[in-house]
């Protein structure tokens, strides 16, 4: 509003006046050079009284005088937001000034107090808010762990129960583990006495079949010195009885090749019962090392890997069981095999009694015409 006549008028000064008593907005005024008296001065110094928020104030070039002067250091005691006060070429005494300028001074230490204080104050709130921010996220850090801690107890719990139904389910296996070994144990020794037995029974049929070569050697040797003695009478005989001494020979080399046969059928079963024995005490051997070892690799596989274990026990349950079923499928062929030669050495036995009962005969025959010769 400068450089106008607003204090020619009475009522647009007291406007003015009025106005500022109630603004709370206006920082800034500038009315130089209005023509402001010393009454105009006073009435704009009482409207200033009540105002918070003018900051400057410029009344150069304007007629206050000492009454406007002291009017305007009066309402600076009462007003603490003006901090720029111009009233040069006002015809204000010097002291007034001097007043007018202490009091601005304080109203500007005050403002600039105020202003640290407010800036302290915004910067205690923002460090509040800062330290509240954190405090919240600390408290959600401090929440969220708990939950994770819950979260991980609670799984650990979980693990916990799982571990002992699993360390239960181990135990069970273990003892069922046991269970089949004592099994397996009780397999292998009722294996080893069936083994036991087969030997012994093979021992016997060794022995029989030896006794049963001693007697039809001997009686081959028999045979043959008989043949020997009718070969003599009958060459002491007639020539007539070329043809008979003939079939007679022929006989006795069908005798000695059947007796050849029987031999090396005999050495070849005995070889075979040899074999086979050596076979099933070989398998017996590699079964009960199969087992020893099964067991200490049972024993060691315990330790670290459970399910590799039961897995191991149980090929070498099958394997005892599958050897085990072989050995009594072998010893059963065993068995029939030596029914067969029981049954070969018997019907031996009879061609040979038969033959015997043949040669004796002849020899009979042989020997009545030889005293019916004589």
């Amino acid at each position: 509003l400068e450089w106008n006549v607003t204090g020619v008028w009475d009522t647009g000064l007291g406007t003015i006046a009025d106005g500022l008593a109630l603004n709370a907005t206006l920082v800034t005024l500038d009315l130089r050079n209005n023509r402001l008296d010393p009454r105009g001065t006073a009435v704009l110094a009482a409207g200033l009284r009540q105002n918070r928020s003018l900051k400057c104030l410029d009344l150069r070039w304007n007629n206050a005088g000492s009454v406007g002067g002291r009017a305007m250091a009066e309402m600076l005691q009462h007003n603490t937001a003006l901090t720029s006060l111009d009233l040069t070429g006002n015809h204000v005494p010097a002291d007034v000034l001097r007043v007018i300028a202490l009091a601005v001074d304080q109203n500007t230490q005050r403002k600039q107090l105020a202003d640290r204080e407010n800036a302290r104050v915004v910067l205690q709130e923002r460090e509040l808010l800062r330290v509240h921010d954190e405090h919240r996220v600390r408290e959600s850090e401090l929440e969220r762990t708990l939950r994770e801690s819950r979260a991980h107890q609670d799984e650990c719990s979980e693990k916990i129960e799982k571990l002992q139904s699993v360390l239960i389910d181990r135990r069970r296996t273990l003892e069922r583990m046991d269970e089949k070994l004592a099994l397996s144990e009780k397999s292998r020794e009722i294996s080893e006495a069936q083994c036991k037995e087969l030997e012994e029974h093979l021992a016997r049929a060794k022995d029989e079949a030896h006794r049963m070569e001693v007697s039809l050697r001997r009686e081959l040797s028999l045979a043959k010195d008989r043949t020997e003695e009718l070969q003599k009478k009958v060459h002491e005989q007639a020539s007539g009885h070329l043809e008979a001494e003939a079939k007679l020979e022929t006989q006795v080399r069908d005798l000695q090749m059947r007796r050849e046969l029987q031999d090396r059928e005999m050495g070849a079963i005995r070889d075979e019962m040899a074999l086979a024995a050596e076979r099933q005490k070989s398998r017996l051997r590699e079964l009960e090392d199969r087992i020893q070892q099964d067991k200490h690799a049972h024993q060691d596989a315990l330790k670290e890997k459970e399910a590799a274990k039961q897995a191991e026990v149980a090929s070498v349950r099958a394997e005892c069981e599958a050897r085990v079923r072989s050995g009594a499928e072998k010893e059963r062929q065993a068995e029939v095999r030596v029914q067969s030669l029981d049954e070969e050495l018997r019907h031996v036995r009879e061609n040979f009694a038969n033959l015997k009962l043949r040669v004796e005969e002849r020899v009979k025959a042989g020997e009545e015409r030889v005293r019916e010769e004589e």
